[in-house]
This record gives C-alpha cells, structure tokens and sequence, in this order.
C-alpha cells in the first residue's frame, strides 16, 4: 500500500493536499484535505476501478485554545 499526493500552498503553510493510494482490499481512495483559519475540511473517495463505491467528508470546524483546553478535561481519565 502506497500512496502518492499533491500540495497547494507554500512549504509548511501548506493550504490544501491530495494524496492518491491503493488499499489492501483493491479500492483505491483519493483524499483531499483543504485548510482555511475556520475550518479543516477532508473529502475522500473509494473506487472499485472506474467505479466510485462510496464517499466520506469530514468538517471540522476550528476551537480556541480555551474551548480546546476545557474539553480536553471532560475526557481525561478519572
């Protein structure tokens, strides 16, 4: 399993990246990520061949430090 890729943007300010790759069970899946300061949005394909099999997308949406910081107590271990 490999995977090979684009990149868009300045090196390490990198604002969006494709990256293309074969998965043990034959689908191939071309991932695009897409960065912006409110949100990070990751949109990826699965094909069997030409044949496109399913999609998942990811929104997530940016958090300040703070709210970042507080949620991350709720979920430490008591």
């Amino acid at each position: 399993m490999g995977f090979t890729g684009d990149l868009k943007g300045e090196p390490w300010e990198w604002t969006e990246w494709t990256a293309r790759g074969a998965l043990p069970n034959g689908l191939s899946v071309e991932s695009t990520t897409t960065i912006n300061p409110d949100n990070v949005t990751v949109d990826m394909k699965f094909r069997n061949g030409d044949t496109l099999q399913f999609t998942l997308k990811h929104e997530l949406t940016a958090v300040t430090q703070d709210a970042f910081e507080a949620t991350r107590q709720d979920w430490r271990p008591r």
